[in-house]
């Protein structure tokens, strides 16, 4: 073989090669080699696929009370548009307010101050069965930046107002901010969505 043939034999093999083999920067299974996540943002879970029986906890907020979250820490909202326990979110308000979804078995008591004959679920359109806690189909928001946020807490938009929910089942309804992370007063607050329902 000429050297020119094993060059272009070279030069045709090494492209051949890197694309069938993701790399050491990632590997197929969507993490890097030192294992983290690679998945772009649109490729990532919807929070609101959540498996497995729903833990329901409690956290609180300086000057404003105790509110539930799922077993993440994740902040659950209620809307006041919903009536009679029936989700009135459907389409783009899911998008921005995902259902907390009862997807094998439902959901339980992760606190003491969570009251399991509250917790219930409701089914919505597509047949999927929404967590309820007091009779109120429970969201996260997903402009909250994970457990500890509550920037949908009082926020008007899509035919009603959204409230983190009480140990009570009842809408945390105050005047005082809420959206800082407890313990981290220097956070900015996070935007709420667009009012245009």
């Amino acid at each position: 073989m000429t050297r020119t043939s094993a060059l272009v034999a070279l030069v045709l093999t090494v492209p051949l090669t890197a694309a069938c083999d993701p790399g050491p920067e990632e590997r197929a299974d969507g993490t890097d080699r030192t294992g983290r996540d690679t998945l772009a943002a649109d490729e990532a879970p919807d929070p609101s696929l959540d498996s497995g029986v729903i833990s329901l906890a409690v956290d609180s907020l300086v000057d404003v009370g105790a509110y539930i979250t799922d077993g993440q820490g994740r902040a659950l909202y209620l809307f006041t548009a919903d009536s009679a326990g029936t989700s009135a979110c459907y389409d783009a308000c899911t998008r921005a307010w995902p259902p907390l979804m009862a997807h094998n078995g439902g959901a339980t008591a992760g606190a003491p101050a969570i009251q399991q004959s509250l917790i219930g679920t409701t089914e919505r359109r597509d047949g999927g069965r929404q967590v309820t806690y007091g009779g109120h189909p429970l969201y996260l928001f997903a402009r909250d930046g994970g457990p500890g946020h509550t920037a949908g807490q009082d926020v008007q938009g899509q035919g009603g107002e959204w409230y983190l929910v009480t140990p009570a089942g009842e809408p945390l309804e105050s005047d005082a901010e809420t959206e800082d992370t407890p313990g981290d007063p220097g956070e900015e607050p996070a935007s709420g969505p667009d009012e245009t329902g």
